[in-house]
């Protein structure tokens, strides 16, 4: 699976890098290989050495409850009903 793409935009002389958006394919990518069920610690450790950029990190740290998920699906389900409820970051 190849890794999300950073979005570069140009704006005159500058180039603004912006993280990989919120969404299924890339938590999906940062979870890979990781065994289930799995609690919040393991998740945000697992993300963490996989490399997850800041914004991914921030929500698992914030905005992921401390409970046990049962799949990918399961964290993709929080994060919607996250993003949804308070907007994303």
């Amino acid at each position: 699976m190849e890794k999300p793409a950073i979005k570069v935009e140009t704006r005159g002389a500058e180039a603004l890098l912006e993280p990989p958006k919120m969404n299924s394919v890339t938590l999906e990518y940062y979870l890979r290989g990781l065994h289930y069920p799995a609690v919040k610690g393991e998740i945000i450790a697992h993300a963490e050495a996989g490399g997850a950029p800041d914004n991914i990190m921030d929500f698992f740290i914030n905005r992921l409850p401390s409970r046990q998920f049962r799949s990918a699906a399961d964290i993709s389900f929080t994060v919607f009903v996250s993003s949804y409820m308070f907007g994303q970051d």
